[in-house]
């Protein structure tokens, strides 16, 4: 045994986690290695002495908060991990698709805004009562907040559908 290989035993060495054969195996390296022998005695030392320390009780709801705070950075991560494990030809379909619906949503408002205001819509192919049964100018004048005045004036109007 080297002593890179004897080195990454030394701390099960220390908790008493070895097997067997692991354990005879490092302390044959222990005995005809100093350096390693001396670096082993130094971490059962300070095992030692973190088992001796004496403990404190954690202040109550310790525990809580702090998972509570883990729960919350994991979320926060969580929320646009997604975005950045996401392939690239991905995010630009993505943007792609987007950019399409909004553009169909302007041209849509477009057109049907023409349509109703006499564009190139339903008005000049001879369909004026579209526009005349959005006209305000048949409203009868209500205070804000009486709906079904409103209402009932587009109705005496035949404004109604």
């Amino acid at each position: 045994m080297n002593c890179e290989n004897a080195r990454e035993l030394f701390a099960g060495h220390v908790d008493n986690l070895l097997y067997e054969s692991e354990k005879e195996a490092l302390e044959g390296h222990l005995k005809s290695c100093q350096r390693c022998s001396g670096e082993i005695e130094a971490q059962q030392s300070a095992a030692l002495l973190a088992r001796s320390a004496p403990r404190f009780r954690a202040p109550e709801g310790f525990t809580l908060s702090v998972m509570k705070e883990i729960r919350a950075i994991e979320n926060e991560q969580s929320l646009f991990s997604w975005l950045w494990t996401m392939p690239a030809h991905l995010k630009l379909l993505e943007a792609a698709a987007l950019m399409a619906v909004v553009f169909m949503g302007v041209y849509s408002a477009g057109f049907l805004s023409g349509q109703i205001m006499g564009g190139n819509g339903l008005a000049e192919n001879g369909d004026a009562s579209l526009v005349a049964s959005v006209s305000m100018e048949y409203l009868d004048p209500v205070t804000p907040e009486s709906m079904t005045d409103m209402y009932l004036s587009a109705r005496e109007n035949g404004n109604e559908n």
